[in-house]
């Protein structure tokens, strides 16, 4: 017989990680990063005969002035969704919570593509779910995208690189070419990263977070492997050596290239002689940079989450300086060969919408996700179960008019 038990905080995140439908909102680290903006975390489980089926996390914020809270499963129940007992069994156990939590409605939005489960939304609502619809991904009546680009990092990295659109493709192999530096960075590297995103935030006109809100989440998540964060730097000494190897090389291949006549051989010599001083002027450049910061500079900072088989492509900023040297593009490399090596086979670069006109500024997000080999993950939405309809109605409503003025607020800025 299906029923409630209790699991420790590490018997909820085992089942999270191992499961296939797992989440990283789902970790009891990730409930504790929520503190710092008035979450507050209830975990619930069910179990047929001693075995773990399906868990839970009910995030719990309070409405102001009011006794009552909003009940957030994020991503939703971790459980096999074909299995509609056991999400039933998971809504009783979650219901029981909520009540004595004064929560006027349990929202989920399961992690659940839509085109592996095309019967879930019936199945929801059949056990007394309200679905919210399907807009585009980053609509605002959402909490999380409906929509993410994913890719599939399974196979090898040369497989992967080649999954790329062209154009990228290039732009990835000449980045490894670049002579910068990719590497793992620790909690003392935060203000670096920090300020690469306070200046990606003025470039691109968006409000950043705190260096406080960054340190918190890698100290909650870091200590048990589901958080890094990642550099790439500019590093005069290395990009010297790498253009001193390229223009030695290129010398060698201009001298058995003489020997020969033919207009193959001709072209390839113009080549040449058009990349040899192009290199000159970046070893001048890397020989000023070395006077003026011997230890390099930052082009590019990112933070990586991971939950099993899942990465997570989760906050990024870079410098203005050196662009030409496409920071980003190492950038992306590095994190998907790391959570390969962590074991993950999907690499999520976040919430896009689709079919926009070319002046949307999310157009231009779609634009840079869509290049890295990635397939649109369309979820199934979000979903309440409404606990007090009449208050339902009023937070509801309130909760819809906040999201849209704060998107408003967002294009003006862009604009």
């Amino acid at each position: 017989m299906i029923k409630g038990v209790s699991l420790t905080n590490q018997e909820h995140d085992e089942f999270v990680i191992n499961h296939e439908n797992g989440d990283l909102l789902q970790l009891s680290d990730w409930a504790k990063t929520k503190e710092l903006t008035g979450w507050y975390a209830k975990r619930i489980a069910v179990a047929d005969d001693g075995q773990v089926l399906g868990v839970g996390q009910i995030l719990f914020k309070k409405i102001k002035r009011t006794k009552y809270t909003l009940a957030y499963i994020s991503r939703g129940f971790v459980a096999n969704y074909h299995q509609t007992y056991v999400i039933k069994a998971l809504l009783d156990e979650a219901i029981k919570v909520s009540k004595a939590e004064h929560a006027y409605c349990i929202k989920i939005d399961p992690d659940i593509e839509l085109k592996e489960h095309p019967n879930l939304i019936n199945a929801l609502e059949s056990i007394g779910f309200k679905h919210k619809g399907l807009f585009n991904g980053l609509d605002a009546r959402y909490i999380q995208p409906r929509m993410t680009m994913v890719t599939d990092i399974s196979p090898s990295m040369d497989e992967v690189i080649q999954s790329f659109e062209s154009g990228n493709r290039s732009n990835v192999r000449r980045s490894l070419k670049k002579g910068t530096i990719a590497y793992k960075g620790t909690r003392e590297d935060l203000p670096k990263f920090y300020e690469l995103m306070k200046e990606t935030g003025e470039r691109n006109v968006f409000l950043t977070r705190s260096l406080s809100y960054f340190e918190t989440i890698y100290d909650c998540m870091n200590p048990g492997g589901h958080m890094e964060v990642f550099f790439v730097k500019l590093d005069p000494d290395h990009s010297l050596q790498e253009i001193e190897k390229e223009i030695n090389a290129l010398n060698e291949e201009k001298e058995a290239l003489k020997e020969k006549s033919n207009k193959k051989s001709k072209g390839k010599l113009k080549e040449i002689d058009n990349r040899l001083p192009k290199l000159s002027k970046q070893q001048q450049d890397m020989l000023e940079l070395k006077q003026e910061h011997p230890n390099g500079v930052h082009l590019s900072g990112a933070m990586l989450g991971l939950n099993g088989h899942k990465a997570y492509y989760l906050y990024s900023g870079s410098s203005n300086s050196y662009r030409e040297y496409l920071p980003n593009h190492l950038m992306q490399v590095t994190l998907m060969e790391y959570a390969k090596s962590q074991g993950a086979t999907q690499y999520d670069f976040g919430g896009v919408s689709i079919d926009l006109d070319e002046d949307d500024p999310q157009h231009g997000l779609y634009q840079f996700k869509k290049v890295w080999g990635t397939e649109l993950s369309e979820k199934v939405g979000e979903f309440d179960y409404v606990l007090k309809p009449i208050q339902y109605a009023l937070f509801d409503k309130g909760i819809e008019v906040y999201r849209n003025t704060k998107k408003k607020l967002n294009k003006r800025k862009n604009k």
